[in-house]
Parts: C-alpha cells; sequence; structure tokens
C-alpha cells in the first residue's frame, strides 16, 4: 500500500529519546505511513536503534549518512518519500497518537497545501505554550507574510507541527543553515503556497534540549550569524510589493545585526567585528529611519567598542538577576529535614496510600517525619508517631514544603522548590481524553505511569518528558488482587445476588471549570431514568451501587431512595472502614466511562460496560490521545438503558462477551504481574538514602496531636 503521509525525521545522537519518538509515530491511529529515519552521523547507537524498530515494522526506512546537519538529512528525506503528504518530526520530540490523523483531516478538508498545529514545548522540567496559540483560520500568502513581518506568529519559523501536501513542497529544499534552516525554507514555502490552514490543536510535544540536534554543538556567535542569514533572506527574497512589510524585514535584520554584535562583545571574535563592521557600512541609506535604537546601537559598536562592550555585559547581568526566583531563594535558606510529603485527594486514598501503609509497615516514621495533606473531607484519620495531618494552603504547610526531602503525590503535584528535594507524581491508570488543563507545573522529577505501552500517551497528556515517565505500575492497583470482602454488609437492606460498581467520571475541567460534556451522569437525566434502571438491576437480582466522582457528587442527590440503584461517596467508605479499591475488587462487573478506573479492572479481567452516550461530544470539545478503537475493545459499549439492561442480563446468567479480548489487551498492557508498591517505595528509598543526613536535625519521636476535622 502506498504510504499517505511521509514521515522525516533527521536522527543525531537522539539517545533515549528516539525510541520514544519512534513508538509515539508508529503507535499512533494513522497507519498509513512511511517513516523516514535519517541517521545522520549519529555516534551513541541512534543508528542501531534505528535498525532495531525497522526490522520490527515494515513502514520504517532507515538510511545513514555522514553527518552533514540537519537541513542535508530533511532534503535526502524529502528526495526519499512517496508519500501524498510530508511531516517533520525531531527525533527527541514526540507526537500524540491523534497528531496524524488530526492534520490529515484538515489538510483534505480544507484543501490547503499546509495545516499548522501548535506544540507544548518541554523545557527543563517545565510545560510551557507557545507564546502565541494558533487562532483557527485559513489565509493565503500575502495574508501569511503580514503574519511573519507585523504579527511575528510562531507558525512560520519551523517546519515540525505541521503536515505539508508535497506536490506544493515540489523542489524546494533547505538551506545550509546550521540554525534558522526551518525559517528560510517556511518562508520560501509560505510565499508560494496558495492556502495555509492554522488550528487551535496542540499534539506536538518539543523537546528543548539539546538531543537529537542534527550538527554538533556550537557556541552562541555562529548562531547569531545564521539568524541574521535568515533575516538577510526574508529582506532579499521578498515578492510582496507591500511597503509595510518591507520596513519589517529591515527592521528584523537590523535586530539580527544587532545580536551579532551582542554577541561578539561578549566573545571578542576580531574576524567577527571585522564581518560586522562591514555588515553595518552596506546597510541601506534608509536603515536610520527605519532602525531607530537599533541603528544607534550599532553606531555606538562601530565608535566605541569598549562602552557597548560594557553596555552588554550589563545586559546580560540583569537578564541573570531577573531570572533568580525570588521563593526558591528563600526556600534554600530553610534547611531540608527528615520530612517525607505526602498528597493525595480528596481525601487519605489512591496510590499515595498504598505507598503510605507501605511506609508505616517498613517503619519509615521512626526515621522520617511523615506529612500527609489533609483534605476537606469529613473522614477520620490515624494516629500513628511522627505522622502529622495538615490542612492545605495552611502558612505551615509552606514551610513543610522546603523542608521536606520528598514529596510524592497523586492528583494535585507538589512541584520542589530546591534542587536537592525529589518530587514524584503518580498518574491515574491513563489518559483517554486530550487533558489540555491537566498539564504538570515545573518541578516534577519523575512521572510513575501504569504501563509501558501508555507510557508515551500520558507523558503527552500531562506534557512532561517521556524520558522521566516510568513504568512502574500504580500502587492502588496491588490491592485488586487480594481476597473480596463481603459487600453484603454493606447493604443488608438490599436483594440481590451480584454486585456491578458504577464509577462515572468528570465532566468538566478540575482547573477552568469548562464543561467537556452537557451529560452530568450517562444514561441518567430524570428520576424516571434512574428509577428504570433500578428496575431492571432487580429484575436481574443484581445491585448496582455507584460512587460519583467526588467533585461531582451533587448531580445524584435527587435520585437517592432506589432499592437496586445505590449511591456512595468518601464518606460512607469511611464510616464502614473500606477503601474503594476494596469495593472495586469485590464487585462482578464494572460501570464506568472513566479510563483511569477502566484501565485499572482490566488486571481482574470481568466484564466492563462502558457509558459512552456522549462519546462523540467528548471527542469534539476534547479528542482523544490514543486510539480508543483499540484500547476501549475490552469493554461493552452501552449508549442506552435497555443495552445497560441487556449487559446486566448477562452479568446474572454469567454470560461474557469479551474475555478473550479484555485477556489480550491486559497481556499487551501489563506484560507481568509486579508489586507495584515496592517498586515505587524503592525509587523513594533509593532518593532518600542518597540523602546526607549531616545537614539536618535527628526526628524528634513524639505522637501527632488528633485535631478536629
Amino acid at each position: 500500500m502506498k504510504a499517505k503521509i511521509s514521515v522525516i525525521v533527521p536522527v543525531y545522537n537522539a539517545g533515549s529519546a528516539l525510541s520514544d519518538c519512534i513508538k509515539s509515530i508508529t503507535d499512533g491511529i494513522f497507519h498509513e505511513l512511511e517513516l523516514l529515519l535519517i541517521d545522520d552521523g549519529s555516534t551513541d547507537g541512534s543508528g542501531e536503534i534505528c535498525e532495531h524498530y525497522a526490522s520490527l515494522d515494515g513502514r520504517l526506512r532507515v538510511i545513514h549518512t555522514k553527518n552533514n546537519g540537519a537541513y542535508a538529512a530533511r532534503n535526502l528525506g524529502l528526495d526519499l518519500a512517496v508519500g501524498d503528504y510530508i511531516a517533520f518530526i525531531d527525533a527527541d520530540d514526540c507526537v500524540a497518537a491523534d497528531y496524524l490523523s488530526t492534520l490529515v483531516s484538515a489538510i483534505e478538508e480544507n484543501g490547503s497545501d499546509v495545516v499548522c498545529s501548535n506544540f507544548v514545548k518541554l523545557q527543563a522540567d517545565s510545560r510551557l505554550l507557545p507564546p502565541h496559540v494558533l487562532r483557527p483560520r485559513t489565509l493565503d500568502s500575502s495574508e501569511a507574510m503580514h503574519d511573519i513581518a507585523q504579527r511575528h506568529e510562531f507558525y512560520w519559523s519551523n517546519v515540525c507541527c505541521k503536515l505539508f501536501r508535497a506536490s506544493s513542497i515540489g523542489k524546494l529544499r533547505f538551506l545550509p543553515l546550521k540554525f534558522g534552516e526551518d525559517g528560510c525554507f517556511m518562508f520560501d514555502f509560505l510565499q508560494k503556497s496558495a492556502k495555509i490552514t492554522l488550528t487551535d490543536y496542540s499534539g506536538y510535544v518539543y523537546n528543548h534540549s539539546e538531543a537529537g540536534v542534527t550538527s554538533a554543538s556550537d557556541t552562541f556567535l555562529p548562531r547569531r550569524f545564521d539568524e541574521l542569514s535568515l533575516a538577510a533572506h526574508k529582506s532579499e527574497h521578498l515578492t510582496c510589493e507591500n511597503q509595510d512589510i518591507k520596513c519589517a524585514f529591515l527592521l528584523e535584520y537590523l535586530r539580527a545585526l544587532n545580536g551579532c554584535a551582542y554577541a561578539e562583545s561578549l566573545s571578542h571574535s576580531p574576524d567577527a567585528r571585522k564581518k560586522i563592521l562591514s555588515l553595518i557600512d552596506a546597510l541601506p541609506s534608509d536603515s536610520p529611519k527605519i532602525g531607530g535604537r537599533f541603528t544607534q546601537l550599532l553606531r555606538l559598536y562601530r565608535r566605541f567598542p569598549l562602552l557597548y562592550s560594557a553596555l552588554a555585559v550589563l545586559n546580560r547581568l540583569n537578564r541573570s538577576l531577573r531570572a533568580v526566583s525570588v521563593k526558591s531563594m528563600i526556600a534554600s535558606l530553610i534547611p531540608m529535614g527528615n520530612v517525607i510529603l505526602l498528597e493525595s485527594y480528596p481525601a487519605l486514598s489512591d496510590s499515595t496510600k498504598a505507598v503510605f501503609d507501605r511506609m508505616i509497615a517498613e517503619e519509615l516514621n521512626k526515621k522520617y517525619r511523615i506529612y500527609f495533606i489533609k483534605s476537606e473531607h469529613a473522614i477520620s484519620y490515624p494516629d500513628i508517631r511522627n505522622v502529622f495531618f495538615i490542612r492545605d494552603r495552611s502558612l505551615f504547610l509552606k514551610l513543610v514544603k522546603t523542608r521536606a526531602r520528598v514529596a510524592v503525590s497523586c492528583n494535585r503535584p507538589i512541584p520542589k522548590l530546591k534542587k536537592r528535594q525529589y518530587s514524584l507524581f503518580i498518574t491515574h491508570g491513563a489518559a483517554i481524553k486530550g487533558m489540555r488543563s491537566y498539564s504538570l507545573p515545573r518541578g516534577i522529577d519523575e512521572l510513575v505511569v501504569l504501563s509501558d505501552t501508555l507510557r508515551i500517551s500520558d507523558s503527552i497528556a500531562h506534557g512532561f518528558p517521556p524520558s522521566r515517565a516510568l513504568a512502574l505500575g500504580l500502587p492502588r492497583n496491588d490491592s485488586l488482587a487480594l481476597p473480596p470482602i463481603d459487600h453484603h454488609r454493606l447493604f443488608p437492606d438490599a436483594d440481590y445476588e451480584k454486585l456491578v460498581y458504577w464509577l462515572p467520571t468528570y465532566r468538566r475541567h478540575k482547573l477552568t471549570g469548562e464543561e467537556v460534556s452537557s451529560v452530568r451522569i450517562p444514561l441518567i437525566s430524570s428520576k424516571d431514568d434512574a428509577r428504570a434502571i433500578s428496575t431492571a438491576a432487580k429484575n436481574a437480582k443484581i445491585l448496582i451501587v455507584m460512587k460519583p466522582h467526588f467533585a461531582d457528587a451533587e448531580a445524584c442527590d435527587e435520585y437517592v431512595g432506589l432499592s437496586n440503584l445505590r449511591f456512595i461517596d468518601e464518606e460512607f467508605l469511611d464510616t464502614n472502614g473500606i477503601a474503594n479499591y476494596e469495593l472495586l475488587r469485590s464487585s462482578d462487573a464494572l460501570l464506568t466511562d472513566y479510563s483511569s478506573v477502566y484501565f485499572d479492572y482490566l488486571l481482574l479481567n470481568r466484564p466492563i460496560g462502558l457509558l459512552l452516550s456522549d462519546f462523540d461530544e467528548y471527542r469534539a470539545r476534547e479528542g482523544f490521545s490514543v486510539d480508543t478503537d483499540r484500547f476501549l475493545r475490552a469493554g461493552e459499549r452501552l449508549y442506552s438503558i435497555s443495552e445497560l439492561s441487556e449487559f446486566l442480563s448477562r452479568i446474572s446468567e454469567g454470560r461474557d462477551l469479551l474475555s478473550d479480548e479484555r485477556e489480550e489487551l491486559r497481556s499487551e498492557l501489563f506484560p507481568s504481574r509486579t508489586d507495584s508498591v515496592s517498586s515505587v517505595l524503592g525509587l523513594i528509598k533509593s532518593r532518600l538514602d542518597g540523602y546526607d543526613e549531616s545537614h539536618s536535625r535527628p526526628c524528634r519521636r513524639r505522637t501527632a496531636k488528633r485535631r478536629p476535622v
């Protein structure tokens, strides 16, 4: 089959990030592609990694060349590509599962020459959106030139996060630059293209690091000269006659020339100064009128180089001071101690609770003070030596955050404040929705995910480098392997033989408050709907127990009082002394649209009913980060109360339609059963063992004071 998309990936010493890049492309929803891996003279084994994946997937082609730079690698890819469309992806970047499918749909729907998306930028340990988020629209070449010259839109400056029509590229190729070759290519392409489509979709993750760059490391000054070459290329090759655009490009050239002067004044290169002076002499006569401040600075550079150099040093010092975080400076004055900080929300639950229980079992509280962030929910807290429960957003919590050696969170991330601290975030199962508002903040060291198969999609959803995402399994899931509890004692007035647990997800963003669906609880829009479901469950001798998402519990207040449809909350679990996953492992089947619980329940290989009455609405509003046809095939899709009734009847009769599919998917996601709690705790203890305790005061043994909740 002819490839519809040719994906060109230049590879140069990409290291461990290369595997994640390749897998994110090949595991995506779109399959009609060829992946051209251009090994640009790598010396770190990247070429062998390419060959390994090519042996597993016939869609991959590996071409080995000597190191010539990114421009040469991409040009070779263009010469070899056979697809109708061209996509460029860097070797240390990743794309979402629906990245290619979303862009190809957009370019075909609009008949465009190129379609552009937003990207997510990962810099060190932080997620950053681009400075200008694209406004969805379609424009022509003249409008694109206006955007480049006067709006300074970012979409023109790189070839990544785009899909090109191959016929529109034609014989256009990259110029031999180490920096800015993307900009020259895009400038030439946009000038001759008839139709450009911009989208507000963000499915490209740009890893801002040196890994994967197809040229050896360069100094600051050569980069400035390449930026100058880019500015000169735009001024010299502009075909538009608009005077405002011409002036804007001349101003950009003057700014780039001043950048070269600034870099030379810091590096003191005689050859570079001679070249810059010759370019200043060749400036057009109208430069002073257009350039203003930049022209004056260039005059100062020519006449008083020592003064210009002094100003450059002061400017660099000012930038360094502005980059200093006041919060980090204050935190650095407070010494760290033998302190571990834990978080779970809304209560003492989830994966962090499982880690906490093991810490207590191994008596870590004898060596460390353990602080657990307390929510506003009315639950009881244990009285354990050296374990303290502190209120969220309290002043004392701010102090504890500066003292903590390790912080573990699983809902509300706890970023570290000092370099020697360690912050670990544990995910919720797997991310199916786009999760645009769930990105992790700066200061998270590592991310624990459920499965290696879902590691990249989870990383993209959380805006986190896949190289620091660890597939250790989720500690809370270890409890699923324990024996079931007697759930009949929890509902003594109910007449039933089997129990079905219903766990719906939340249909608003916690951070933005934006609705992702008009449905609050699937299939239930009135008391009549709830009564019909209860009757169907009663006829099947089944009790349905629903625990709404804690942030959406009020949605079910009006449906209480039914015989075989019961509603519980955190207070119910706490009063009866059970945990959510104890009831989950004791159920005979699961009803959910909650991806986290769906993937967890696969470990039990019991029937799952997926309530997807608003599936299309979710897709339209959020999009999905995984191939839903592939990963949701283990659940029966239920779109109506009648389909739910049939599902309950099959559960009652012991008929299981998708047992083989569940087992196949479970084997794919979880190749082996591991002790996740031990894996995560071992990771934490290794960080604690590496801590120099001579800088901290010994832990005083005392019993926590009980405080009213």
